[in-house]
């Protein structure tokens, strides 16, 4: 008598779905819960407007720790841009351009 298959062998290849495409796709559709109090997720520095939000990490920066911000700790390695997925913050709003601007 054999084992039944697993699971996973059970999938056709062309049905299989990378992993990091869902992860992303899921990313990009948060909707964004800013902080009431925000406070640096780096220095711990309380946070007035405008300041930086990464909505990957759902965390606040200021501005100098938010330029050097990565999600993971793989994203250099992968050619990921320091600060590019962390967005401003100014009025309440979250700022549709993705970076933070320059002093």
């Amino acid at each position: 008598m054999t084992a039944p298959p697993h699971p996973a062998s059970l999938v056709r290849p062309e049905t299989t779905v990378d992993p990091l495409v869902v992860s992303l796709d899921t990313w990009t559709q948060r909707r964004p819960a800013l902080p009431a109090d925000p406070a640096c997720a780096v220095c711990a520095a309380h946070l007035d407007e405008p300041y930086g939000w990464c909505g990957g990490c759902r965390k606040a920066f200021c501005f100098p720790c938010g330029r050097r911000h990565f999600c993971r700790p793989t994203c250099p390695e992968n050619g990921c841009i320091a600060g590019l997925c962390v967005r401003e913050v100014r009025d309440g709003m979250l700022s549709k351009a993705w970076g933070l601007p320059d002093e």
